[in-house]
């Protein structure tokens, strides 16, 4: 039996806009402390050129806060490129770009270990977890074939096999997978 169909906003592209400047990169940082350490020096988290335009030229430019509940919230680090004047927001890997949660959260909850979130939300992750894998399963297996992904997966299945088979850490693999499958095709989400 195959996996229900893929909601659109999980394959849709991020921006409303063509000629929008910009947008979201997301950074190797998978704990909280190494992220407040990075956003002390605007070198930490700073492109190394603009993906729109190539520019070697990106300044800091100012900080957004995410709210992750009533008492978290993080704040990032915006560059603006020199050349295209598009302005990147870096996350670290441990935020769920559109979840509004962090990954640990997320994980925990369609495990059925946080009790904290709203039954409704976690129906809906676990929703999209059940749903078909197929563009993630080509997206990755270009990136890496040696992995023998299969095209009848669902995504919660090719999460748990990229943790079996050691590509992504067990203890965060939501966040690892996120992160890898943001690197390789922007605008693609895992959940």
């Amino acid at each position: 039996m195959d996996p229900p169909a893929v909601s659109p906003c999980l394959t849709r592209p991020y921006s409303s806009s063509p000629d929008q400047k910009g947008g979201t990169l997301i950074a190797d940082v998978h704990d909280l402390e190494e992220h407040e350490e990075r956003l002390a020096a605007p070198d930490a988290y700073r492109p190394e050129k603009c993906p729109t335009c190539g520019c070697t030229t990106l300044h800091a430019h100012d900080f957004r806060t995410r709210k992750f509940g009533a008492a978290d919230e993080i704040q990032f680090r915006r560059y603006r490129c020199q050349g295209c004047l598009a302005a990147w927001m870096v996350l670290a890997a441990f935020v769920a770009r559109w979840l509004h949660q962090r990954w640990d959260r997320v994980q925990r909850a369609v495990a059925g270990t946080d009790g904290t979130v709203p039954r409704r939300t976690v129906l809906r992750w676990l929703e999209r977890l059940r749903s078909a894998a197929l563009v993630l399963v080509q997206v990755l297996g270009e990136a890496a074939p040696e992995l023998q992904l299969e095209t009848s997966w669902s995504r919660g299945e090719l999460v748990d096999h990229l943790a079996d088979v050691g590509r992504v850490d067990a203890g965060r693999k939501l966040a690892a997978l996120a992160a890898w499958i943001h690197r390789l095709s922007p605008g693609l989400r895992l959940m």
